[in-house]
Formats: C-alpha cells, sequence, structure tokens
C-alpha cells in the first residue's frame, strides 16, 4: 500500500470512529432526558403524597397548624419547581420534535 491509501483509510476509520461517538452521544442524551422526565414524575407524585399525608396529620392533631404551614409551603414549593421544569422540558421536546414518554 502507498502513502496515500494508507492516508484514506486512517481518515475513513477516523470518520466511522467519529459517527459511532455522536450516535453513542445522541442516544445517551436522550435516554437520560426520558430518566429525568420519569423521575420528575415520580418526584411529582409522591410530593402529592406527602402533602395528603401532612394533611392528615394536621387534621389529626399530629402537627400544629404552624408545622403544617411551613413544611406545606415547602412542599408546594418544590412542586412548583418540578412542574416548571416539566414544562420547560416539553417545550423543548416540542421544538425538537422529540417525544417525550407519555
Amino acid at each position: 500500500m502507498n502513502k496515500e491509501s494508507e492516508s484514506n483509510w486512517s481518515i475513513i476509520l477516523l470518520l466511522i470512529a467519529l459517527v459511532s461517538f455522536l450516535i453513542f452521544a445522541l442516544t445517551m442524551l436522550f435516554s437520560r432526558r426520558e430518566e429525568d422526565y420519569e423521575y420528575l414524575l415520580e418526584k411529582r407524585d409522591r410530593l402529592h403524597e406527602e402533602l395528603l399525608k401532612l394533611k392528615s396529620k394536621n387534621l389529626e392533631g399530629e402537627i400544629d397548624e404552624q408545622e403544617y404551614r411551613k413544611l406545606a409551603k415547602k412542599y408546594l414549593k418544590e412542586l412548583q419547581n418540578i412542574d416548571a421544569k416539566l414544562e420547560r422540558m416539553e417545550k423543548i421536546s416540542s421544538r425538537k420534535n422529540y417525544k417525550l414518554p407519555f
């Protein structure tokens, strides 16, 4: 083989490696988004459950009104943050024509 054909093979192998890496990176990126989205949905559901338990404890007198308000405010703030993140993810996915798993 001459130097020119060796150089061509090197370029071809380099391009194959680059394309393989890009496919891998994109696959990881999109699967991570699905995981993040699913994680946020699960976290939101858990917070809703915690809020219901908290309300029940308050009604049963297990915690006082001040503690209830403090914790409820914390949970509601976290729910707002999660909803904002989910909304941003949905907007991004609609712009990129990427389907979220729901």
